[in-house]
Order: C-alpha cells, then structure tokens, then sequence
C-alpha cells in the first residue's frame, strides 16, 4: 500500500501524482505471468518530482480537483443534453 509521510506530501497531492505519466512509466513494467502486477522494486526505486511545500502542494491540488469538477459538471451537461436530444427526436417521430 502506497502511504504518504504526512510531514512530507499531502494525501490529496499524493493521489494527483500517481495519476501522472511520471508514476505511471515504472508501474506499468509488471512482473508475474499469470496474474501480472508492478514490480514494487522498480516502482519503490523510481524517483518522482514532489513539489516540498505543502502550501504549493495544496494550491495544485485544490486547482486539479476545481478542473475535474468543472470537467464533471460539464458531462453531465452532455449527458442531459444527450437525453434532451433523444426525447426531441421522438416526440418528432411520433407526430
């Protein structure tokens, strides 16, 4: 399990960086034929850029989650939108 040191990275920081390409490279070099998984030895030997200032750290992290909740809010637009379409067609179908 992947633990943050409280004093060093915010939890919330930690979770936006191993969504990043940078993590991403060593854990997809798995090991295991039958069920393949990361091989924690390159993984945990890897070196990952942290920004050390937990007040930066949570600027980004506030701002990355501001933008994924504008990108959900945006679906939903298009998913509502999407079913606004479907009942339009129909009703103009239907007469």
């Amino acid at each position: 399990m992947l633990k943050p040191k409280t004093n060093i990275v915010l939890s919330n920081y930690l979770y936006i960086i191993i969504q990043t390409q940078q993590f991403f490279r060593p854990v997809r070099i798995s090991s295991g034929s039958k069920m393949p998984r990361a091989d924690w030895g390159i993984v945990s030997s890897s070196i990952v850029s942290i920004l050390e200032d937990q007040n930066e750290q949570l600027k980004v992290a506030n701002f990355i989650n501001s933008i994924v909740d504008k990108i959900r809010v945006v679906n939903t637009q298009i998913e509502d939108y999407t079913v606004f379409k479907k009942s339009l067609l129909q009703q103009m179908l239907c007469y």
